[in-house]
């Protein structure tokens, strides 16, 4: 919020509470998004799957995102209107390490995005409690779909082994091959 406008200085108010000082040359050179004065908020999450996930369960699961997106719990509670702003579930990417898919949605902060969030029932901290939501949806609608969630893996193959009678104290002292 802004708090004070002078000549050399406008002082904002962070959420956080503290109290930014910025100079006013700030605004003259580089453009200022008034956050407080949107309708919405694009949500942008990425989910990643295994390596190994098949084509079918990658299909499945963006119909189980989508099927989520839409669901009256979600859309509800963010207000949106999938109609103007449907949800969009895409698979971007064949990682390192997993399969990843993008996903996009709305939450609307203000029907009419003329009121401030600071006189709106709606703003920063509902739109977090929103995410905790969906997030929690995500990973119940997914363990009964049997879908996993990827996370860095890393596979060794070893061309010879050590002889099966072989210990760790019979190998000390002997150099690595």
């Amino acid at each position: 919020m802004v708090e004070d406008v002078s000549v050399q200085v406008t002082r904002v108010r962070l959420l956080t509470g503290e109290l930014w000082s910025v100079p006013n040359m700030k605004f003259v050179d580089q453009p200022v998004e008034n956050l407080s004065s949107r309708r919405y908020i694009r949500r942008i999450m990425e989910i990643n799957l295994p390596f190994g996930t098949s084509e079918k369960k990658v299909r499945r699961t963006i119909e189980v995102l989508e099927e989520l997106l839409r669901s009256e719990e979600v859309v509800g509670d963010g207000e949106g209107d999938t109609q103007k702003h449907p949800p969009k579930i895409n698979f971007t990417e064949i990682a390192e390490y997993s399969l990843n898919l993008r996903v996009d949605y709305y939450y609307l902060m203000h029907p009419s995005g003329t009121v401030p969030q600071r006189d709106s029932d709606r703003g920063w901290f509902t739109y977090l409690d929103h995410c905790s939501r969906v997030n929690a949806l995500i990973i119940e609608r997914f363990a009964e779909e049997g879908i996993e969630f990827a996370f860095p893996t890393q596979t060794i193959e070893l061309e010879k082994g050590l002889p099966e009678a072989a210990t760790a104290n019979d190998l000390e002292g002997q150099p690595a091959t």
